[in-house]
Order: structure tokens, then C-alpha cells, then sequence
């Protein structure tokens, strides 16, 4: 990174919050004279700046104007406008978070990051993402998005839920009755690209049922997927990894609680989540594109060898909520998760073996399977001991045992990875008028243990594989956040802060592609948590009309992972050096009237590595696995009801092109080349009173033709996004 590339940052940077609070200064001075607010319409309106925004992603209900952070709660309207256009989940990211890459509607989220780096998925507060090995498997592909509730997006590293912080999280909210009686919502849906092949459709039935002091929650859904195609009539390329295309999804969730007591302040609930994604096994990606001929990769007519993809999700947890305990609120949550993720057969490279079949023949499939097992305690109380102090404190114990195969040869890719953690946490804030200061630490201590094992035979195929002895280590480690939070008059507030999350490294990925004999978990890798400090500061305006926030950000990860991968081989292995990424967010928001409203946001974001300990940080971090510098985007969204039973909404999703690390050969993995281009979608929707509504969406509506990496060495990465796709919704509640 040069001199000027630093100085175009924080130039930008202080331009952004002196606008912002330059913007403020005539809300400032209208505040301070009650005289100028003619009449009682005008008085209402400035009461109404208070924002009424509160989240729950720091283990305590807080509004958002008192969080010294960037926390996105993504519910209500603009949750299901964008879910009724498009029946990919990811998409929802994508359109509603800043920093969130555009969605490759695609099982794995390989490439799709938050500022940069590859966040944590968690379905009501469960850790659904395996840390020790991870592929991208989750975000929506983990229950039917009829159930969410709203969803709440923590940017930049945190430690509030221990391990697997330090990108970001995404935590998924289900429903909970609310309301008095029965209450029946069952939603239908098709999708098509008016190709050859078959439609899509989905049925979801969803009954809420409150009474007295138990309430009961059952969801049932069921969806089957096509194959999509991209602009230009190309099948669009089925990755092995997994994919929505081509798959069945079956979901079952079940939420039962109890309240009890004075005022009904307990709680027990029970909750259980199934659900599984298969694929149908009738195309396959077996042959790859021909990036010097144009030619892109594509799918074709025919089964895969060896299992279909899938994902297996089955949560289970139980949890006491008492909101009387010595003032304060007591919550504890038991809870289990089971995975298992198969992969379909392909030639790959990194798992040929000459002892089995010829070099270059042998198709093989890997599978994943994750057990995790955890307890979470904390204590909460508002005014504890002086009045504008609120304390949080809690203990958490997590279980984790991953484990990777390969299915048709019956070979141990990864052995049994087990790992425990034992961590305690505390977080207070003080709020003093209009100033909100807040701080907390958490202390983790963790142990990691794998057996023996011989590794494959392409990591070292004079030796046929090396031995990997069979150990443990122990870890302990302590992060720390800290901020401030100042409210202005009329709605404006500002705000600044630290906070620090740590991850393993990918300790599957260095495990399984050990190259050298003798080696153990005490030699060949570091299992201290990498460590990432996030710096970020913002100015947050909230109205009668509308909102507006601009934030800025510097994560900084001294020893930090980035998984690369040989186009030869297809071997990978993990760097740990240092890594900086920095970035600009823009969001905001306006309703003219009850009628049409418009809002938008832009992002830009810098990723930077070094290409060994020591050495400058200056290599662009090209779109990875799980880290990489992310294209500038700006999207901009329409929503227009003209009456209280038509809708319609537009989205505008622009992408900046990228030629990151532009001195390195057009064949170095180093390089990544983008193009800009443009992807809109939009919906209209009719609702009737008694009859439920319908909704017609369509995603790339301008049927953009657009490559993923257009500069590149390998043919089996050289595809293109998915071309136009419309879907009908049908949903009634009764």
C-alpha cells in the first residue's frame, strides 16, 4: 500500500464525519430554542428523532443509539420485501448489509464476506458455522425463512460470543407467538427462468399459537430447486462444495415456551430446528470452461459420482429466563448442534492416489460432520448500584468435534478435531445524560486435540503421506472493547470504539496438508487465537423522515490466516501474516409520506496482506475462501404503495470493478480482475383482505452477463452470475 493510498483513507474518513457533523449543526441550533417550533405537529415530530431501533446482539436488549458500534437489525417490511423477490436467502445480505459482497445465490458462501473477511453464522444465539474447518456452508441454508423473525448483523470483530469473532456475526431470530389465540400463515412459491428445465416451488406452513402463559410455535416447509441459467443461456456452474441448484430442502422447527411466576417473569422454552438440503444429483460440473476460448464453466445433463451434496442441520436447545432475579434478568441456554456436510464427487487433484486408481482418474468426495455441544450463563441488570450503570456478566462453555473423509474411498481426510472452552465475560456501560460509555473484557481459555494420522498420499507422494502424531495443546487468551456513544439534539448522535474478537486458524486446512514427517499439533501450527482488533467511528442521524449513518472503519490482525490455494494441485495451505482492512460505510433512508420511500447505501472497503512475516502490508487480499478485499457497491431501493393493497419496490444494486495487484501477471494468483456492472431486482405485490396477498419478483431484471474472476489461471472458476429469474409468492395468514 503506498503513502497516497493512506492518506486518500483518512482524508476520506475525516471528510465523512465532518460533513456529518457539519450537516448537524443547524439540528443543533433549532433544538436548542424551544421557541421555533411553531405548533404541536412540529413538536412531535422532534420527539420522534429518539430512535426506537433495539437489538439484542450484545446479550442485552439496547437501542442502537447507544451501542458504540455498527449493528444492523434487517425485520419487518424490509425483511420480507426482499425475501417475496427472490427465494435466495443470501440476498437479503447482500441488499441490506453495506459491507456484505453480492450474493452468488449459492450454498457455499466461499467469497461472499463482510468487510472483507467471512462472518459467523449463529441461528438464535447457536453457533451454526464450524470455525475448525470451515467451508461455507451456512448463512440462510439452515432453516426456512418463514420462521425469521429479523436478523441482526454485528460488524467488525466482537468477542460477545467467544471464538469466531473477529469477522463479524449474523445472528438468525426466530418468531415467538406474541399475541392472544391461533394464528395459521402458509406461504407457496415458483420460480422460473422460462428455460427448459423444470420450476422451482416452495410450501411453507407456519402455526403460532398463544394461551395464557404457553405459547407453541410449528413450522413445516418443504422446497425443490431448478437449475438456473446465466444471461447467456449457459447452465450455470454446479459447485461440487454444494449449491442450492438442483436440491430438495426439507425444514421442521418447533418452539414450545412457558412463563411463570410474579408477572409472568420466567421463562422456560424448549426449541428444535431439522433441517436438510439435498441435491438431486442430475447435472454435474465434471467439465471445466476454457477461460482462453471465452468458454464458461457449465453444468450438464447427468448424475455426479458418489453422494449429492446436502446439508444435515439438526439444533436442538432449552433455556430459563428469570427477569426478577436481584433486579436484574438471569438467562441460561443449553444447547447441541449436529452437521453433516457432504460434498459430490469430482477429479480433484489434491486427492489423487496412484494406489488406487491411475493418477488423474480417481473421483473421490469429501464429507464434513461437526458435533458441537455448549452452555451459556450470563447475568444482566439495568441502574446496578447507581442509576445509569447496566452490567452483564456471564460464563460460557462450548464443545466442538469436527471431523472430514473422503466417502468413496473411505479415506480420513481430517481426523476427529476435538476442542473445548471455558470463558467468562463482562460488559458494563454508564449512561450520563446525553453520553453512553461502555467497556467489557472476556478471557477464554481452550484446549485442541487430534489423534494420529497418516495424511494423503498427493501431500507428499514420495513417502505416500506423512504421519501426523497425535496431541494436544492449550490456549488462553483476553479481548477487550471499549467506546463512547454522544447523542446530539434532533436525532444525531455520534459514536467511537474499539473492540477485539480472535479465531482459530483454519487448523483443518494445515492439519490435512502437512508435508513434512514428525510433525504434531505443537510444531506444525500456532493454535493461539488470531487476534483482531476493530477501530470504527460514526455519526447516526434518525428523524420522523428518515435516517441516515456513516461509519468508519481499521481491523487490524497482526498474525492473522489467509488459506491459498496451488491452481496445480489444488493443495492448500495457511499463511499467518499480518493483515489490515479499512473501509467507509454509507447508509440512509427517506419516506417522503406514507406512500413512497427511498433508501440506499454505499461501501468501500481496502484489503491488505504481506506476502511473508516482516515484509510490507501491501498485497491486495484478492476474493477469497474467507478473507479478501470486497468491489465498492451502492445500492439504492424504491418502495412505492399507492394503495393499502398494491406495493411495489426497486432495487439497484451497483459493483465496482477491480484490478487488484495489477503488477503481478495475469496468471499469478495474486491477480483479480472485475468489471463493473449493474444487478436489479424488483417486486409488486397485491394484498387482499381476506384472500392473502400475491407477489410477482424478479432478480436481474437487465439479465446482466457478468464473470466472477475474469482474470485467473483456473478453467473450473471461470463462470458467470445467474441471468434473469422470476418468482410468484403466494402467502395468506388466518
Amino acid at each position: 500500500m503506498t503513502t497516497s493510498s493512506r492518506e486518500r483513507f483518512f482524508l476520506t474518513a475525516a471528510g465523512t464525519l465532518a460533513v456529518g457533523l457539519l450537516a448537524a449543526a443547524p439540528a443543533f441550533s433549532t433544538a436548542a430554542e424551544p421557541a421555533d417550533v411553531p405548533d404541536n405537529a412540529a413538536r412531535e415530530e422532534v420527539a420522534e428523532f429518539t430512535p426506537s431501533v433495539v437489538v439484542t446482539a450484545t446479550r442485552t436488549a439496547r437501542a442502537v443509539d447507544h451501542i458504540p458500534g455498527s449493528v444492523v437489525a434487517i425485520g419487518g417490511p424490509d425483511l420480507e420485501n426482499i425475501q417475496l423477490s427472490s427465494l435466495d436467502g443470501n440476498q437479503v445480505l447482500a441488499q441490506a448489509i453495506p459491507g456484505y459482497t453480492a450474493s452468488y445465490d449459492d450454498l457455499t458462501t466461499s467469497g461472499e464476506l463482510l468487510r472483507g473477511k467471512r462472518p459467523q453464522f449463529f441461528l438464535d444465539g447457536v453457533l451454526i458455522s464450524t470455525p475448525l474447518r470451515d467451508i461455507g456452508r451456512m448463512s440462510s441454508a439452515m432453516v426456512d425463512p418463514l420462521v425469521i423473525d429479523h436478523i441482526e448483523v454485528v460488524n467488525g470483530a466482537s468477542a460477545i460470543e467467544g471464538l469466531g469473532g473477529s469477522g463479524g456475526m449474523i445472528n438468525y431470530i426466530t418468531k415467538t407467538p406474541k399475541e392472544e389465540g391461533v394464528v395459521n400463515t402458509v406461504q407457496t412459491a415458483m420460480e422460473t427462468q422460462f428455460r427448459s428445465d423444470w420450476i422451482g416451488w416452495k410450501a411453507t406452513g407456519l402455526t403460532m399459537v398463544k394461551k395464557d402463559h404457553v405459547d407453541f410455535l410449528l413450522a413445516v416447509g418443504t422446497q425443490s430447486r431448478p437449475m438456473y441459467y446465466d444471461a447467456r443461456g449457459n447452465l450455470e456452474y454446479l459447485n461440487s462444495n454444494g449449491s442450492y441448484m438442483d436440491s430438495t430442502a426439507n425444514a421442521i422447527t418447533a418452539k414450545l415456551g412457558y412463563n411463570f411466576g410474579a408477572d409472568n417473569a420466567q421463562r422456560l422454552q424448549v426449541y428444535f430446528n431439522n433441517f436438510d438440503l439435498v441435491g438431486g444429483n442430475d447435472y454435474n460440473s465434471l467439465t471445466p470452461g476454457n477461460r482462453a476460448k471465452g468458454i464458461v464453466q457449465s453444468a450438464h445433463r447427468g448424475p455426479n459420482p458418489g453422494p449429492a451434496f446436502a446439508n444435515h442441520i439438526r439444533e436442538a436447545s432449552a433455556s430459563y429466563i428469570n427477569n426478577g432475579l436481584f433486579g436484574g434478568t438471569l438467562t441460561v441456554l443449553a444447547y447441541l448442534g449436529r452437521e453433516v456436510f457432504p460434498n459430490t464427487g469430482a477429479i480433484d487433484p489434491s486427492k489423487q492416489d496412484p494406489n488406487i486408481a491411475p493418477i488423474g482418474t480417481l473421483i473421490d468426495a469429501s464429507s464434513l460432520r461437526s458435533n458441537k455441544d455448549g452452555v451459556k450463563a450470563y447475568w444482566a441488570k439495568n441502574d446496578f448500584l447507581v442509576e445509569g450503570f447496566n452490567l452483564n456478566f456471564g460464563y460460557d462453555y462450548n464443545e466442538d468435534n469436527t471431523s472430514q473423509y473422503l466417502a468413496l474411498t473411505n479415506r480420513v481426510w481430517l481426523p476427529n478435531l476435538h476442542f473445548t472452552a471455558n470463558s467468562g465475560y463482562a460488559q458494563g456501560s454508564y449512561d450520563w445524560g446525553p453520553l453512553t460509555f461502555s467497556g467489557g473484557a472476556r478471557y477464554q481459555a481452550g484446549r485442541i486435540s487430534v489423534p494420529t494420522f497418516r495424511t494423503l498420499y498427493q501431500t507428499a507422494p514420495a513417502t505416500n503421506g506423512v504421519v501426523f502424531e497425535g496431541g494436544g495443546k492449550s490456549y488462553n487468551t483476553s479481548v477487550y472493547n471499549a467506546g463512547m456513544v454522544y447523542r446530539l439534539p434532533a436525532g444525531w448522535s455520534t459514536f467511537v470504539g474499539f473492540s477485539q474478537g480472535y479465531d482459530l486458524p483454519d487448523i483443518g486446512t494445515v492439519i490435512r496438508n502437512t508435508n513434512k514427517p514428525g510433525q504434531s499439533i505443537n510444531t506444525v501450527v500456532n493454535v493461539n487465537p488470531i487476534l483482531t482488533t476493530s477501530y470504527e467511528a460514526g455519526v447516526n442521524w434518525r428523524g420522523v423522515h428518515g435516517n441516515f449513518g456513516t461509519d468508519i472503519y481499521y481491523d487490524r490482525s497482526p498474525a492473522s490466516t489467509l488459506v491459498v490455494t496451488d491452481p496445480n494441485t489444488l493443495l492448500q495451505s495457511v499463511s499467518r501474516n499480518p493483515q489490515v482492512r479499512k473501509g467507509l460505510e454509507l447508509t440512509g433512508e427517506w419516506r417522503f409520506d406514507h406512500r413512497f420511500k427511498v433508501s440506499g447505501s454505499y461501501s468501500h472497503m481496502l484489503a491488505f496482506t504481506s506476502l511473508a512475516p516482516g515484509q510490507p502490508v501491501g498485497l491486495h487480499i484478492t476474493p477469497a475462501s474467507t478473507v479478501g478485499q470486497d468491489p465498492d457497491k451502492a445500492v439504492i431501493r424504491f418502495d412505492y404503495t399507492p394503495t393499502q393493497y398494491l406495493a411495489l419496490d426497486l432495487v439497484e444494486s451497483h459493483f465496482w470493478g477491480m484490478n487488484l495487484n495489477s503488477t503481478y501477471p495475469t496468471t499469478s494468483v495474486y491477480r483479480w480482475v472485475t468489471t463493473p456492472y449493474n444487478l436489479m431486482d424488483g417486486s409488486i405485490s397485491y394484498k387482499t383482505e381476506s384472500y392473502g396477498s400475491i407477489t410477482v419478483g424478479c432478480s436481474n431484471i437487465l439479465n446482466t452477463f457478468q464473470i466472477v474472476n475474469e482474470v485467473g489461471t483456473s478453467n473450473t472458476t471461470y463462470y458467470a452470475i445467474q441471468g434473469r429469474k422470476y418468482t410468484v409468492t403466494y402467502q395468506i395468514s388466518f
